[in-house]
């Protein structure tokens, strides 16, 4: 179907617009949120520090608290070639996540 067809296609635009390297056969876990702790961002953080050493990409956009926004931009240091953390309100984005 044109979906499926598509799907890989939308994924390389997802991780060339975060500056991820484009790989077809990588997993790409997202996450779009508000950053609080009622909202689970920092059983997040600490589950993306876990299996990040598995085969996966993982994008984070979101707002909220500093402390989750900085760790979450961290990620990318951190993981350079794995994760990226979006902390600013971006619609488009969002819609390339889901």
């Amino acid at each position: 179907t044109a979906v499926t067809d598509a799907k890989p296609l939308l994924k390389e635009a997802l991780q060339a617009a975060v500056g991820l390297p484009c790989d077809r056969n990588v997993p790409v876990i997202g996450f779009i949120g508000r950053l609080e702790e009622q909202k689970g961002s920092d059983i997040l953080v600490a589950a993306i520090h876990k299996f990040i050493g598995m085969d996966v990409q993982i994008v984070v956009l979101g707002t909220g608290k500093k402390k989750f926004e900085k760790q979450i931009q961290e990620l990318e240091v951190l993981y350079p070639d794995k994760a990226r953390g979006v902390a600013k309100f971006n619609v488009p984005l969002a819609h390339m996540i889901t």
